[in-house]
């Protein structure tokens, strides 16, 4: 999808449901202007990395509440992934919450690699920072 066709407003709806730190409609209006950035989604849910050179990172990953469970998420991965393959790049980085089961599982099954652990990375409100588990994929391994 063409990510002139997504919308900050919803984006930043979107991404408060799933982060206890939301990011604004002006944050998201920034990431789509900016041509190092790979969005694929819809009103329901997206995918957002920013590629440097062959390496991608993705920083958010967010499906409504009411679709979750239903394998969007995995879509969204696969059509990032795919976007990300024809923009160039070799690998994919995240960082996910060590007690974020569900996306961990998501990250699994589509072939990402445990390769490190970032102490008190997240910050929880009323609780301890979570720790960040640092994850890879090779893109060609991820392709049809």
């Amino acid at each position: 999808m063409d990510k002139t066709q997504l919308d900050p407003v919803t984006m930043a709806r979107l991404h408060a449901t799933g982060f206890e730190r939301g990011w604004s409609a002006e944050d998201f209006a920034r990431y789509l202007a900016d041509a190092d950035m790979v969005c694929v989604g819809s009103a329901t849910g997206f995918a957002l990395a920013r590629l440097t050179g062959d390496e991608a990172e993705l920083l958010s990953l967010v499906v409504d509440p009411l679709w979750r469970g239903q394998g969007q998420g995995r879509t969204l991965m696969q059509q990032l992934v795919s976007a990300l393959a024809r923009a160039g790049a070799a690998r994919l980085h995240l960082e996910v919450a060590h007690d974020n089961q569900p996306a961990i599982a998501l990250y699994g099954v589509m072939g990402f690699s445990p390769t490190g652990l970032r102490r008190g990375y997240y910050p929880r409100t009323g609780a301890p920072a979570a720790d960040a588990l640092i994850m890879a994929l090779k893109i060609s391994d991820a392709l049809p």
